[in-house]
Order: structure tokens, then C-alpha cells, then sequence
């Protein structure tokens, strides 16, 4: 390569790799090369470049000799060009031109080989000057030992010790097989149209600005590592790469898929599946399928490529599916311990590690794409630096491993405390691990998850899959009851007893003789339901917040986690949004985003117990937000992002952010939703409307009336930037046993027009349009191994067709409400940023009653435990 085609090369090798970083050396020889090029290299430099090893101690090449290397080339026309794959910080896969490797075998003798494992991972390691060494980065006796060559025939062994004969010059060459990846697909270019170094086209806006870009707030990335480690299959990343990443799943799933239990229970097909991972993936990955890796890390490169700015990852755990698959199953592989508190600690080591291996790819510490950040601060700098911010969080049934309520019996935990010293040794020890949690980066909770825990019940769903689950784990069924909300009208299966059987039941339980393996169900008794006004339809949970679920709730507050409060009963959530809503918390999350006002009337399974407008409102009203699920069934579904529960969110929250603009000398003002012919307003009739009892002519009857949505104290404050904003960020829950989008079977003709050249720019502004030229971004069909992905045909089969998945729907709905999707980022990063003040200001927010006013709460149906 000549030295003026140098900076060109770089630039195309950037756009391969995804990074915006790559190698400078010139394809001088080494005498040349001193002479001419005076910059130092590192051993990160290297990344997915073309280069061959010349031996210091006899001053050649090595090169290929049958099923071994030497170093005899006396030129570099003859010898092997290894491309230079990262298998983290500093080490590397050496990949020959015939798809070969240099490796060590069981003898520790060093070889060339096609196998990939372990012994293929090599150590760079700088020597002085432009010398390096490699040292055996793999398993076994060899680990360790550095790469040498005879003076004398030039054979090559390993050492124990580094001396002359281990160090090398690396010389760039041509002609290297690229080592396998998935492709981009994707064309950024100046107006020129040279390609740009992809951080510094999407190196906008600059620190202090708002954030144009969508958010993903809720996704697993790495829960192969959970749920039993047999379950979900695939890596996110794998040091060896993506043909071990994405390798076929049979010794996981069996042969043909027939042990991939949770897989057939979820699609409803009950059938095996074809096991091809890489290259052919004549099965996965699947917009059905919600036990193969979708979220590979070139795939979330081709996102944040889209605009995604921001993700959220959820450290998940179902400590249930291992006791279950491992127990019916036994597993291939070595299991590690699947406690939550063992699950927590190796997937987020694995985050680290994950970013590690981007910055890898991308020639060195901090410069790859994927940036975990600790703070709002952080993440606004890593996003002003053209990169993708990612904050952590956990999503697992038994926070801290605690599975019952401790404080049982006391007034208060830290009342219990005082004189009991072993529950005071088990709260230090919750309080240890949030301490440790939050130092590793963690600043999202979910207290419940599947099944009650130590802190509250969980929300009903999946009909019996998770009764079941908490029988197992905590020794009894839910205390599954009739509903208080007319719009819950999911129900469980089990047993309904009459009174008379109740009695017995409750005997035979006194004196611990089981009944058949199911839940009781509450009889339906119209007599004990009058005063509702309404005939209930569905069940909830009658576990509420515990004691020690209301002493976390502060622990968190404490220490500025984001609360979750998905997947908690109905008496939980009220619990918790009470001491919510006393300490006037903003970090509160609800990235489920299910409200039973306006889930769709025919919703499969039915409206499951979760929040509602009021609770909405008054989340929001906090300074919380809520996303909603780009997930599920067709993308013409009433329920996913940018359709139908999103419109409903944004106009409350337009209608708050409006009233508090407006009202700036009348806090705690409150106003109702033009439901007639406002263009702003989106769902009408009764998903906006409450009932309540009142008296006419004498007689009690029930009459519809409109929410109130009241004043935000944050937009009336003087400091602009903690305004409410409107955002909507939006959830996938991809490798979380949820379906991504699938395609649209009614659709007659493509929707997304890929040909000649592939989609353009998904929104203005998300871009650095002083190095790119907008015009000139398109979007292809993408492309791993051997299968091309189409959004018409397949759906969301992946996270890389995120950018297609968008597109599908603007071309599909010309009402999208694509400026709030494109302010997600930004909303979330308020939200973020409000809980740090929090922290550091206990006069903020202000706790002056006359800014918050409950009125709309106070009369709602659940709001206050007597109105039932």
C-alpha cells in the first residue's frame, strides 16, 4: 500500500469495522519503515488491519508451511498477510488467507490450523520501539509462553521467558481474507462521497444541547448468561467472534431445537426448529423466536447508526427456568450458580467486558462506540462524542437474593433492627449490595419481578407459567383475588371453590394436607361487590408492598436508583408510589409502559392488573416517564411504540408541560383534555374517562368524567433545563423472551423500498453535517453470513433492522409522531438528571404542598384502599 493511499484505506477499513479509529502503518519494510515513520504504535493499533510478522532474530517472514508456520520469507510478497482480528484489549485472532490460524496445540507446539478455540488468542504486547511480542493468550500450559523463532532454520516454539528471538515487526500488506462479521450495510459519506469515520458523523450535538436520537430502555443484551444458561442461546459478543457467538444452538437446544422448552411454549408451536447458527441461520435469529441472541453487537452498531443514543440494559434473571430446564434437561455444559445475586455480578462484568471488546475492535481503550456512563453528565459527553450511552439496570425475581419479607411482625425494619440482631445483619447485608451495585454502574431497580419476593407481589400474567414458578420458589400459590378495576380482565386458572369448600381448604391447610397442584380461585359473590357499581371481570394479586419492600423503597430513594414499577401487583405499586409520591421522588420508571385505560379492548389473555391513567399522571407529574413496547404480534398491533399507548402519553404530558407554561402564578392548577376536535388529541371516548358514583334525582348512578391533569412543578420552576420534555423513549425487551415487530402479513406490496440503493436518513439533525452529507446516508439490506434480512418478508427478525423497522412504520403511518421519538434520549437523560439533583439539593424539588395537587388520585378507585 502506497502512503498516499493510506488515509483513504483507513477510512474504508473504519467503515468494515464500525469504528472510527483504525492503524497508520505504512507497508515499508522494517529499515524503511524507521526511516520514514516516526509514529509509535501500540498494541491496540492493529485492529482488523492487514499485516504479516517479521522475525528480529533471523529478519524474515513468517509464512505458511503446510500445517505449521516458519519464518523463512525473505520478502514480504511471500508472506502469510494475517488479518488482524481483536479478541479484546490487546489480543488478537491471526487469520490467514485460507481461512487458518495460528495456534498452539495440546503439546504446546505451534501450529496452523482451521480449528477455533481458546489457543488461537494471542497477547501483543509492545517491546520497545516498533518491536512487539506475542504471548499465548489461551488455556492450558501454554498460557503464558511467548512466540519465538529459531535463528537458524527460522521454526517457530514457545518460550517461558521473552528474549530476542520473540520479538517482531508488524508491516502492513495487502491481500488478507477478512476475517467474518456481520456487515453494516450502511453508507455514510461526505459530500464528496468519501465515506466518514463513524464516530465523528454521529459526534452531535455538542455537551449542553438537547439530544436529538431515540432511546431503548429496556433491553437484555447478555441473558444467555441467566435463566439457567440454557435457555437463551447466542452471545452478544464472544472473544473468538461471531461464528462462536452465533454458533448452532443444538448442544443448548437439542438436536432439532427439541429441547428448547420455553421457545416452544412462547411461539405456541410445540415443534422443533432448525439449530444453524452462523453462517446459514435458516431458523434464527426470528422476529418469533424469544430464545435466540437477536441483539449481536454489529447488529446494535447498525442502530445507533439509525440514531439510538441511548439504551438501557437490564441485568435479568427467572432463577424458576433453571430449576425447571435443568432439572427436565440435562444440560451439555457447565452451569455457574444461578442465583440472582451470582447472575447480577457475571452479566455486568460481561457489559464491561462487552465494552471492552468494541473499544477493541475499534483500536483501543475508550474509543470504541458503546460507552456504559454512570451518570447524565456522562452520558451527554460519551453521546457529544459521537457514541452510543448505555446505563445499567436489574430486572430479577429475588433483588439481593431475598425471597421473604424479614420485617414481618415489626412496626418498621429499622425498628425490628434495634433488637434483632439477625435481621439487622440481613438488612446490612441488602444495603451492602446496593451500595456495590450502584458503584458498578447499576442506577435502575426493579423491587419485583415474575413472582413475589421479600418486597411485594407481582402483577398477574402468563396464566399460570409464573402461579406456578412462585409455588415452586416460595412455596405457595399467588392469593389470586377478584379485581378491583373494571378493565382487569385477565384471569388465572385453577380451582374455584364454593364457601362450603373453603372452609375446608383452609382445614386441611391448618394441618398441611396439599390440595391438587393448583391455585384457588375466589368465587364470583355479586353480594360482596355492591358497592364497586360493577361486576369485576379479572384477578389480581393480593400481596402488596411488605415491610421490608417499604424500607427498599427508601433505600432507594437514598441512594438515587431509579424505581421501577412494572411488574408490581396492584397493592404494591400503590404502596411504593405512596412513598413515591411523599419524598416527591423523580426517579420513578415505568418501561413496560402497560396502562389498562387504554390497552386494546380485545388484548390476547386479556388486560392484566398494572397502572393506569391516574398513576400515569401522576408519575409524570413526579417527573417519572414512561416508554412503550416496540414489540409484538404485527406492526399494525394498537399497542406498540409510536402507535396507539404512546399518542395517549404524550397528550397528557403536552397537556401538563402546556398547563404549567401557562400557569406559572397558580400552582397546583388542573385541566381536563379537549376531547372534541383538538388535533393534538389523539384517543377519544372512554379511554380518557373515570367513573364515579354520584346522586341525581335521588338515586345513585355511575356517570363518566374527564381525568384531571394538573400542574408540573418542574416546568414551573425558573431553571429551564429540568423541564418535563416531550419524549417518548421506547422499550423492545429484546432477548427478554418478547417477540420483536413482526412483518405484516396483510401487506400486498413492500412497504420499505430498499432498491436501487437502499432508505435514507430516518430523521433531520442526527447527524454531524459538518463531516457528512445527509443525503448521501442510505440504509441496505443487511447482511450476516450467508442470509440477507428483508423488514417487508421477516419482520424485526434482529436489533440491527431497528433502522428498517422505523422506516417500515413511516411508510406505513403518516401520523407517526416521530419528533418525540426522536426527544427519547433527551427525556430520559432529564429524568436522570432530575434524581442527581435529588441527591445533592434536599430542597429539590420543592416540597411546597401547593405545587402538588392529588385531587386527581384522591378519588380513584384504588388510590385509597377503602374506596374498593
Amino acid at each position: 500500500m502506497k502512503m498516499r493511499d493510506l488515509c483513504l484505506a483507513i477510512a474504508v477499513l473504519c467503515i468494515l469495522a464500525g469504528c472510527s479509529g483504525g492503524g497508520s502503518q505504512s507497508d515499508l519494510s522494517g529499515d524503511e519503515a524507521g526511516a520514514e515513520n516516526t509514529t509509535v504504535m501500540t498494541p491496540y493499533d492493529f485492529a482488523n488491519g492487514c499485516y504479516a510478522l517479521k522475525s528480529v532474530a533471523n529478519n524474515s517472514f513468517i509464512m505458511s508451511a503446510g500445517p505449521v508456520y516458519d519464518a523463512t520469507a525473505q520478502d514480504l510478497s511471500k508472506a502469510s498477510a494475517f488479518f488482524m482480528k481483536p479478541s479484546g484489549l490487546g489480543t488478537y485472532l491471526l487469520y490467514d488467507r485460507l481461512a487458518r490460524y495460528l495456534s498452539v496445540d495440546a503439546n504446546q507446539n505451534v501450529i496452523r490450523t482451521s480449528t477455533l478455540d481458546e489457543n488461537t488468542m494471542w497477547e501483543l504486547v509492545s517491546v520497545g520501539g516498533d518491536l512487539f511480542a506475542l504471548k499465548s493468550a489461551g488455556g492450558g500450559r501454554s498460557r503464558g509462553k511467548w512466540l519465538a523463532v529459531s535463528a537458524d532454520d527460522g521454526q517457530l516454539s514457545l518460550l517461558s521467558g521473552m528474549s530476542g528471538s520473540c520479538q517482531f515487526r508488524l508491516e502492513e500488506t495487502s491481500n488478507c481474507k477478512s476475517y467474518p462479521e456481520a456487515e453494516l450495510n450502511v453508507d455514510i459519506l461526505d459530500k464528496n462521497g468519501n465515506p466518514v469515520p463513524l464516530e465523528n458523523a454521529m459526534a452531535r450535538p455538542a455537551v449542553g444541547d438537547n439530544i436529538t436520537g431515540f432511546a431503548d430502555v429496556h433491553v437484555h443484551l447478555n441473558h444467555f448468561l441467566a435463566s439457567g444458561q440454557t435457555t437463551f442461546v447466542g452471545e452478544t459478543f464472544n472473544p473468538l467472534g461471531i461464528q462462536e457467538a452465533l454458533r448452532d444452538c443444538s448442544p443448548l437446544h437439542g438436536k432439532n431445537g427439541t429441547t428448547d422448552i420455553l421457545g416452544m411454549v412462547q411461539s405456541n408451536t410445540f415443534g422443533p426448529h432448525n439449530t444453524d447458527g452462523w453462517p446459514t441461520f435458516s431458523f434464527w435469529p426470528s422476529s418469533k423466536s424469544q430464545t435466540h441472541q437477536q441483539a449481536y453487537y454489529k447488529w446494535i452498531e447498525r442502530a445507533w447508526l439509525s440514531g439510538e443514543r441511548l439504551m438501557v440494559q437490564e441485568m435479568v434473571n427467572a432463577q424458576i427456568l433453571a430449576i425447571v430446564k435443568n432439572t427436565l434437561v440435562k444440560p451439555q455444559v457447565e452451569i455457574l450458580p444461578q442465583d440472582d445475586i451470582s447472575v447480577v455480578d457475571r452479566q455486568t462484568r460481561n457489559m464491561y467486558d462487552m465494552q471492552d471488546y468494541i473499544d477493541a475492535q475499534c483500536g483501543g481503550p475508550g474509543k470504541g462506540w458503546f460507552r456504559i456512563c454512570k451518570s447524565s453528565t456522562e452520558a451527554r459527553q460519551a453521546i457529544s462524542q459521537g457514541k452510543m450511552a448505555v446505563l445499567l439496570a436489574i430486572e430479577v425475581d429475588s433483588l439481593c437474593n431475598v425471597g421473604k419479607d424479614y420485617c414481618e411482625g415489626y412496626d418498621s425494619c429499622d425498628e425490628g433492627r434495634k433488637n434483632d440482631t439477625e435481621l439487622d445483619k440481613k438488612l446490612n447485608a441488602i444495603e451492602y449490595l446496593l451500595d456495590k451495585y450502584y458503584d458498578m454502574g447499576i442506577r435502575t431497580i426493579f423491587p419485583v419481578h415474575g413472582i413475589n419476593n421479600g418486597y411485594g407481589g407481582a402483577w398477574l400474567y402468563v396464566n399460570m407459567v409464573w402461579d406456578l414458578g412462585n409455588k415452586i420458589m416460595r412455596g405457595n400459590f399467588y392469593d389470586i383475588e377478584l379485581s378491583p378495576d373494571p378493565r382487569v380482565t385477565y384471569k388465572e386458572t385453577g380451582i374455584e371453590y364454593t364457601a362450603a369448600q373453603q372452609q375446608l381448604v383452609d382445614f386441611l391447610s391448618g394441618i398441611q394436607v396439599d390440595l391438587p397442584y393448583a391455585p384457588e380461585i375466589p368465587p364470583y359473590d355479586p353480594n360482596n361487590l355492591k358497592d364497586m357499581g360493577f361486576a369485576p371481570k379479572g384477578h389480581a394479586n393480593g400481596q402488596g408492598l411488605t415491610m421490608t419492600g417499604d424500607w427498599l423503597i427508601r433505600q432507594l430513594i437514598k441512594r438515587g436508583f431509579v424505581v421501577e414499577v412494572d411488574h408490581m401487583s396492584n397493592k404494591t405499586v400503590n404502596g411504593a408510589l405512596k412513598i413515591l409520591w411523599d419524598n416527591k421522588y423523580p426517579g420513578i420508571v415505568a418501561t413496560h409502559g402497560g396502562i389498562t385505560d387504554i390497552e386494546p379492548p380485545d388484548v390476547e389473555g386479556g388486560t392484566h392488573e398494572q397502572l393506569d391513567i391516574p398513576r400515569m399522571i401522576m408519575i409524570m407529574q413526579l417527573g417519572g416517564l414512561f416508554s412503550e413496547h416496540l414489540a409484538g404480534r404485527a406492526p399494525s398491533y394498537a399497542g406498540p411504540a409510536m402507535y396507539g399507548n404512546e399518542f395517549c402519553f404524550l397528550d397528557y404530558l403536552r397537556c401538563m408541560i402546556n398547563l404549567s407554561n401557562r400557569s406559572k402564578d397558580n400552582p397546583g392548577a388542573v385541566d381536563e383534555l379537549n376531547n372534541g376536535n383538538d388535533p393534538n388529541v389523539s384517543i377519544k371516548g372512554y379511554f380518557r374517562y373515570h367513573v364515579r358514583k354520584v346522586i341525581k334525582d335521588g338515586k345513585e348512578v355511575y356517570e363518566e368524567y374527564p381525568y384531571k391533569v394538573p400542574t408540573s412543578w418542574y416546568n414551573m420552576n425558573d431553571d429551564p433545563a429540568d423541564d418535563l420534555w416531550l419524549g417518548q423513549p421506547m422499550t423492545t425487551d429484546v432477548n427478554g423472551a418478547c417477540s420483536l415487530p413482526q412483518a405484516d402479513k396483510t401487506a400486498t406490496q413492500p412497504v420499505v423500498a430498499y432498491d436501487p440503493d437502499g432508505f435514507g436518513v430516518l430523521y433531520p439533525g442526527l447527524y454531524n453535517e459538518s463531516a457528512v452529507d445527509p443525503s448521501k446516508v442510505r440504509f441496505k439490506r443487511q447482511v450476516t453470513g450467508k442470509r440477507t434480512f428483508d423488514i417487508n418478508k421477516e419482520g424485526m427478525s434482529h436489533y440491527g433492522l431497528m433502522p428498517d423497522e422505523i422506516k417500515f412504520r413511516q411508510a406505513q403511518d403518516p401520523n407517526l409522531r416521530l419528533d418525540s421519538f426522536f426527544s427519547g434520549a433527551e427525556a430520559y437523560l432529564r429524568m436522570l438528571g432530575r434524581v442527581e439533583r435529588y441527591q445533592s439539593d434536599p430542597n429539590y424539588p420543592s416540597r411546597d404542598p401547593k405545587y402538588w395537587n392529588l385531587q386527581n388520585y384522591e378519588d380513584w378507585w384504588g388510590w385509597k384502599e377503602e374506596n374498593h
